[in-house]
Formats: C-alpha cells, structure tokens, sequence
C-alpha cells in the first residue's frame, strides 16, 4: 500500500512539474531577470529603492546578486514584490520525469519476482 501510494504521489509531482520542464530550456537575460524586467518596465532605480526602503545602490546590488547567482531567494522575492512580479521556484529532474522513474522501479521489482519465483 505504502508503494502505491508513493507512486501516486510521484505521478502527481510529475503532472505539478510538468509546466516547469520547458522553463528549465529558457536563458536568463545576460544581465538577470531583475534588471530586465525593470528596464523593460520602464521603472527608475529610485522607484524601486522607494518600495524596498533602500537605496539605488541597494538595488544595483541586488541586481548584480541575482545575476551572480548569489542573490536569496528572500531578497528575490521582495526584489520580485517591488516590481509587481511573482518569483516562481521549482526543482525538475535533468534527465527523467519521476513517473519514468517510478516505471522503471516498478519493473525492476516485478523482475526480481519472477527471478525469484523461476528458482
């Protein structure tokens, strides 16, 4: 029982992922999403250190974090908050979906049986 209902679970993660495996195939702007959506928006530094309670500087260093790769994902959240956008966070699988997965245990469980059962 325990099995099928982790199998559950893993088909029902794979069909709440699935929206993310093309996201994972899209390159970031050369200068991060922050920067981008702000020039791309129109909206002043000063606008947006207003909304943070920071300064310009405080949000050029956010900027240059989050396209360093080094920003967290609180800061990115409240970066995202000021300009009116919504960080979205997911973990996919690289190479295979966990149903695949999940298949390819459950063959593997139904093999070892019917070694089992042939000796």
């Amino acid at each position: 029982m325990r099995a099928f209902l982790r199998e559950v679970a893993e088909m029902q993660m794979d069909k709440d992922l699935h929206p993310f495996y093309k996201a994972r195939t899209v390159v970031p702007p050369q200068d991060g999403w922050l920067r981008e959506l702000r020039h791309v928006g129109g909206v002043p530094l000063e606008d947006i250190a207003r909304r943070l309670h920071t300064t310009r500087f405080g949000v050029m260093r956010l900027e240059r974090a989050e396209k360093a790769g080094t920003i967290s994902l609180k800061a990115l959240r409240r970066m995202a908050g000021a300009l009116d956008c919504d960080v979205v966070y997911a973990v996919v699988p690289r190479t295979r979906t966990l149903v695949s997965r999940a298949a390819e245990m459950t063959e593997r469980k139904l093999w070892k049986k019917r070694i089992r059962r042939k000796f």
